[in-house]
């Protein structure tokens, strides 16, 4: 998440897929980038990446995950 806090504040400002999560266990993207907290430890996990409004990080999120994609050779083409 982006923020933990906000994340889990209760609807409308938090967010409703999360509740019931132990806000423990969720990580922010400021924390795994800077080696604070880990990110996935295995192929079983899965990483969920909720936005909380901040545009400027999505566009940054999504860039990052384009490129590494496309080095990697996943993901699939759709035609709009």
């Amino acid at each position: 998440v982006e923020s933990r806090a906000a994340a889990f504040s209760a609807p409308p400002a938090g967010c409703m897929e999360l509740a019931g999560m132990d806000p423990e266990k969720a990580s922010e993207v400021g924390e795994v980038l800077l080696g604070k907290r880990p990110g996935r430890g295995s192929d079983d996990e899965i990483t969920v990446y909720k936005s909380m409004g901040h545009a400027v990080e999505d566009l940054a999120a999504s860039g990052l995950v384009y490129r590494e994609a496309k080095a990697r050779g996943a993901g699939s083409t759709v035609e709009l």
